[in-house]
């Protein structure tokens, strides 16, 4: 069972001094708090709801958010993944049909940076994006995908503004939709990739939940022929291991390497679950310059007790991907907790873990406690960790009912220290969804973490803008 996780959006402002961090929040607003957002800029379909049936097909009664992406120096764009609006009710309002026109499903809408308000429609996905090019992958030959396109992920490269060419995961598919001139997206893609699930390629992905293969980890970098990609499926099911995807042409991108968490990232074996950073290349260790780095958390992979690890890769001396992932060139990112010069050992710090005690009356309820990990920001300038720490689901802790958190880490996994966690205010239960037994919503799976450091601010401060969306 799941448990619901709050439809939401925030944004805040990240300082790091030099003996501790301090998350301050700019504005945010969920779905049972507003915070510094004047009421006539709230986002309008933002709303507490419950809804009888979960269907992932367009006509949720819940609203959903794939993420925030920083845009330019003033905007930000939202990503609606679900309005809350059942388009195809014959009773539908002329108000709601009026927000569902201008809040579609799976749109990117505007919003100011400094005040949070909704500036207008900035771009909208096909509900059946492949389809339109002619590749259905409900088909055997297309995947034997299935019908529903709940999991959506966008990205940005990082071109000159106004050329920045935008990508979209559907389902074991990338989606490449090119600028246009003057400024927006085209509107029919090109495929920058496509995973080899069964009848696709050698079909070596495979195994339980293909039938289901979504890129729900999803991270774009650098821009055209430097384009990188870290895709993954964000959950334990088969295959869906991070990647690291490149290109040649800027069009076409093919695996540079996997990320080994579970399974020696067997293409047909399980992976431990869970987002994860970006691959960060700090070229601090004299010893290893190139060596690139990914944060990966594991929820749910091993049940709530599962904690980030540290996964590694040396382009100078990479570790090959195994034959029977039949994959030439591809390396593994390996689970490095060993430290180096200029490159301090990890250990992620949690309750309950190590030795150290948990009071679950007292942790992830009145603080921080280093657990339940859903999402993990990281950035080349930054020396530090944003992580978000979903609420606790299941009932696993009977009448006790952990909310989420917005917490910093060091890069030795450590929390830091300061105030550098801060508390939101939303539970379990705070939605609800009948037919999955009372437990909630798939959308506590789905929260998703930027940060972007402040070029304007001394390098020695630390600062960033972290923007978080909580599902």
């Amino acid at each position: 069972m799941k448990k619901t996780l709050m439809t939401a959006a925030l944004v805040g402002a990240l300082a790091q001094l030099a003996s501790a961090q301090e998350i301050t929040p700019k504005w945010f607003q969920h779905i049972n708090e507003i915070k510094n957002v004047d009421a006539t800029n709230q986002l309008p379909i933002l709303k507490k709801a419950g809804e009888p049936a979960e269907v992932l097909d367009g006509t949720e009664l819940m609203d959903a958010y794939s993420q925030l992406i920083r845009y330019d120096a003033t905007r930000l764009l939202l990503g609606v993944r679900e309005n809350g609006i059942n388009e195809t009710d014959p009773n539908l309002s002329p108000a709601d049909a009026a927000l569902a026109a201008a809040y579609p499903d799976r749109s990117l809408i505007w919003i100011d940076a400094a005040t949070g308000k909704p500036l207008g429609l900035a771009w909208k996905e096909s509900l059946t994006p492949t389809m339109d090019i002619g590749i259905d992958v409900t088909t055997p030959e297309h995947g034997e995908q299935g019908s529903s396109y709940a999991w959506w992920r966008v990205g940005l490269d990082e071109g000159p503004e106004g050329q920045r060419a935008l990508y979209s995961a559907f389902k074991h598919i990338i989606l490449r939709y090119a600028p246009k001139p003057g400024g927006g997206w085209e509107t029919t893609p090109t495929v920058a990739h496509e995973e080899e699930v069964p009848n696709v390629g050698d079909g070596l992905t495979n195994g339980d939940g293909y039938k289901s293969f979504r890129l729900r980890n999803f991270r774009v970098r650098g821009s055209g022929t430097n384009t990188v990609i870290l895709a993954g499926g964000g959950t334990w099911r088969a295959g869906m291991h991070p990647q690291i995807l490149v290109t040649t042409d800027g069009l076409n991108f093919k695996p540079q390497a996997r990320v080994n968490d579970r399974d020696g990232a067997r293409r047909n074996g399980y992976s431990l679950g869970g987002t994860s950073s970006a691959a960060v290349a700090y070229g601090t260790d004299p010893s290893r310059p190139k060596l690139s780095v990914v944060y990966s958390g594991h929820f749910p992979g091993t049940g709530w007790e599962a904690r980030p690890d540290r996964f590694t890769a040396n382009p100078d001396k990479p570790t090959p991907s195994p034959a029977y992932n039949q994959q030439t060139n591809v390396y593994l990112y390996s689970q490095d907790s060993s430290g180096g010069a200029a490159f301090p050992a990890f250990t992620w710090e949690a309750a309950g873990k190590d030795g150290l005690p948990i009071d679950h009356a007292v942790d992830g309820v009145t603080r921080y406690d280093g657990n339940w990990n859903g999402a993990l920001a990281a950035d080349p300038k930054l020396n530090y960790i944003v992580g978000y720490s979903m609420p606790s689901w299941n009932n696993q802790f009977g009448d006790i009912k952990k909310p989420a958190w917005l917490a910093v880490h060091t890069l030795n996994g450590a929390i830091a220290s300061g105030k550098s966690s801060y508390k939101l205010g939303f539970t379990e239960l705070d939605e609800d969804v009948p037919d999955n037994g009372g437990a909630g919503h798939d959308y506590l799976y789905d929260p998703w973490l930027e940060v972007y450091p402040d070029t304007n601010a001394p390098a020695n401060l630390g600062k960033a803008e972290i923007l978080v969306t909580f599902g």
